[in-house]
């Protein structure tokens, strides 16, 4: 990846292992990378909005716990893109393991019985979540995250997959469709941003300033991810709701995102 070589903010110098392909500070001294932060709001309005919804409509607890751990992934993500700091960093990193791994549990109480829980799941994911903490705490190498993060992925969508295929929903097959296909999109652009970084800063350089911002593909990465994620969480309650007999639908909310309500 290709380190940019930017003024100093009031965050000082960089400690992060990785430095994301945006100018830092050029938009404020306060803020390293501005649109890169900027665009977590994808990941902190939705799951602030599921938090009431769920907590109105009585929907479970641990739903309620994956947009709070949704939340964080968010907040940290905005603070390490804000500093570029180390301690930053992880408050990102780590909480991205956590809830994926809250999402797994979720998922694979689905089809449980009211109040059921699994004991055994619970402690593999608290394992996994726990080793990967110690070792990244030790060696953090980037690719580490990555591949560890995206077994879980690859988890969590084979879970999703099974429960379309036992139980098939017109409504949910169109939001994992949805969901899936925008994080697929995400990760194209992500990549793009790691392998082409000199070519895009290229073209920002001789671009106008709003077509550069457009070009800021990591903060679509954010965008496009946290609204996937977002959706997967819906996508998991409605089973989970339609399963217990609440007849669930999704729903326009007022800022425009999709929803579970029970009705």
């Amino acid at each position: 990846m290709t380190v940019l070589q930017e003024p100093m903010g009031v965050w000082g110098v960089r400690t992060a292992s990785i430095d994301w392909c945006e100018a830092n500070y050029e938009q404020t001294p306060w803020i390293a990378e501005f649109w890169n932060t900027l665009s977590n709001i994808s990941m902190i309005i939705p799951p602030i909005f599921g938090i009431y919804n769920a907590i109105t409509q009585d929907i479970e607890r641990r739903y309620i716990v994956s947009h709070l751990f949704f939340l964080l992934v968010g907040i940290g993500s905005t603070m390490f893109h804000m500093t570029l700091q180390y301690s930053m960093q992880l408050l990102d990193e780590l909480p991205m393991i956590y809830t994926t791994c809250i999402f797994i549990y979720c998922q694979a109480l689905v089809k449980s019985g009211p109040g059921a829980h699994n004991p055994l799941l619970l402690v593999l994911l608290a394992l996994y979540a726990f080793s990967f903490t110690v070792i990244y705490s030790v060696w953090s190498n980037p690719l580490i995250h990555e591949n560890m993060y995206g077994l879980l992925i690859f988890i969590l969508l084979f879970q999703s997959c099974k429960l379309l295929y036992d139980h098939y929903d017109p409504g949910s097959m169109k939001m994992f469709g949805v969901g899936t296909g925008m994080y697929a999109v995400a990760f194209f652009i992500w990549n793009i941003d790691n392998h082409y970084c000199k070519q895009l800063q290229d073209f920002r350089d001789a671009s106008s300033p709003s077509v550069g911002a457009l070009s800021q593909l990591h903060a679509w990465w954010h965008i496009l991810a946290g609204y996937s994620t977002y959706l997967h969480i819906l996508f998991s309650t409605h089973y989970r709701l339609l399963l217990l007999r609440r007849h669930p639908r999704y729903v326009i909310c007022p800022i425009g995102i999709n929803v579970v309500k029970a009705v």
